[in-house]
C-alpha cells in the first residue's frame, strides 16, 4: 500500500510540475511586462498609436479571449516561484534525479498595440510598411528561432528566448529597435538614418553592417561584428569596434574589447549549438529544452563534466544525442522520450 500511494504521490508532484510550468511559459509569453516595455519603447519613438493591418500570414487570437488565461496565470504564478524551486529535482521510481527541462511547446507571438496576440505560422516573416507606425513586439519562446524582415528590409534572427520591439515603418531620423535576448542584424543601409539596438541598456548604432548582439545577461550584454562599424554606448563609454572584435559590458559598466572567431559568433542562426568547456548540466538542459524531453540522471557527478560541443539543432535528437553520447564514453541515451545519464 505505501508503494502504491508513493507512487501516486509523484503523479501528482509531476502533473503539478508540469501545470504550473505551463502556467509559467503562458506568462511569459504574454508577460504584462512587455506592454509596459512596449508602451515605454512607444513613448520613447514618439509614434501614433493608430493600428497598423495586422500581417497576413499570421493567425490572431482577440485580447478578450486571454482574460481568463491572465486570471488563472496570476493565481498559479504566485506559488510557482516555491513549487519550481522546491521540485526542480524529484525522483523516478528507482530514484534517479529527474530534471524537467521543458514545458508545452509555445509558438511565436507577436503582441500589437492593442495587447492582442498573433501567432505566427512559420519562423520566417516579412513585413510590409504600414501606413502609420506603431510598435509591435515579436516574442520567440524556448525550442524555437526565426527571421523578420523589418519594414526597410533589415533582416533579423531572433534566437531562443529573445523578443524584439520594432515599429511598423520607420518615419523618424533613426531607425530603433530594443532587444531581450539575442539577435543577428543584417541592417539596410540607409546613411541618412541609422538604425539602433537599444539592449541591456546599451546602444549600437550603425547605418549598414552585419553584428550580433547578445543580451541574454541584460546585466552583461556584448555586441559582435561581422561587418562594417557599429558604435557601442553604455552610460558614459562609447567604443567604435571593427569585424571580428567583440566589445562587452560587465556588471559594473566596463567595457572590454576582444577578438573573436566570428565562424563561432552567429552559427546559432544556421541551426548550429556550440559550447566551449561548458558543463554537461547545461549541455543536455539545453538540449531537453530545444527538443522538450526531460533529462533523467543516474549519477548526478557526470553533470560536472566539462566538454567541448557542438550540433545541428534542426535535425532530430536522435544525431544529438549520439554524438554526446561517443564524447561521454557510452553515458548518455535516448529512452522514452527522455535523455538518460548513466
Amino acid at each position: 500500500m505505501n508503494k502504491d500511494m508513493n507512487q501516486m504521490d509523484l503523479e501528482n508532484s509531476e502533473h503539478l510540475d508540469q501545470m504550473v510550468t505551463e502556467a509559467l511559459m503562458r506568462d511569459r509569453l504574454v508577460s504584462p511586462d512587455a506592454d509596459l516595455e512596449w508602451k515605454k519603447l512607444s513613448a520613447r519613438m514618439s509614434v501614433g498609436k493608430d493600428s497598423a493591418a495586422s500581417p497576413s500570414d499570421v493567425k490572431h487570437i482577440p485580447s478578450s479571449a486571454l482574460r481568463l488565461v491572465w486570471t488563472i496565470v496570476g493565481t498559479v504564478a504566485a506559488m510557482a516561484l516555491i513549487v519550481v524551486v522546491l521540485n526542480l529535482k524529484g525522483f523516478d521510481a528507482d530514484g534517479s534525479s529527474v530534471y524537467q527541462a521543458k514545458a508545452t511547446p509555445a509558438e511565436i507571438v507577436i503582441l500589437d498595440e492593442q495587447d492582442n496576440q498573433h501567432v505566427v505560422k512559420g519562423n520566417d516573416l516579412s513585413l510590409a510598411p504600414a501606413s502609420k507606425a506603431v510598435v509591435h513586439t515579436v516574442v520567440v519562446p524556448e525550442g524555437k528561432d526565426m527571421k523578420l524582415t523589418l519594414s526597410d528590409g533589415t533582416e533579423a534572427w531572433l534566437n531562443a528566448n529573445s523578443r524584439l520591439a520594432y515599429p511598423t515603418v520607420f518615419n523618424g531620423r533613426q531607425r530603433k529597435v530594443e532587444l531581450q535576448g539575442e539577435a543577428y542584424f543584417k541592417v539596410a543601409h540607409d546613411s541618412r538614418h541609422p538604425f539602433i539596438v537599444y539592449a541591456g541598456g546599451m546602444q549600437t548604432r550603425v547605418l549598414g553592417t552585419e553584428f550580433n548582439v547578445d543580451a541574454s545577461d541584460a546585466k552583461r550584454p556584448h555586441v559582435t561584428l561581422v561587418r562594417g562599424s557599429v558604435k557601442v554606448s553604455k552610460a558614459n563609454i562609447n567604443k567604435v569596434i571593427v569585424p571580428g572584435e567583440d566589445a562587452a559590458f560587465d556588471a559594473g559598466g566596463s567595457i572590454k574589447v576582444s577578438r573573436v572567431d566570428l565562424n563561432d559568433v552567429a552559427c546559432w542562426k544556421d541551426g548550429i549549438e556550440m559550447f566551449d568547456n561548458a558543463s554537461l548540466r547545461d549541455i543536455v538542459m539545453h538540449m531537453g529544452s530545444w527538443y522538450n524531453v526531460n533529462v533523467i540522471c543516474h549519477d548526478d557527478a557526470l553533470l560536472d563534466m566539462h566538454l567541448r560541443y557542438m550540433y545541428d539543432r534542426r535535425q532530430g535528437i536522435e544525431e544529438a544525442v549520439m554524438m554526446l553520447n561517443t564524447i561521454t564514453n557510452n553515458k548518455i541515451k535516448l529512452q522514452n522520450n527522455s535523455i538518460l545519464i548513466e
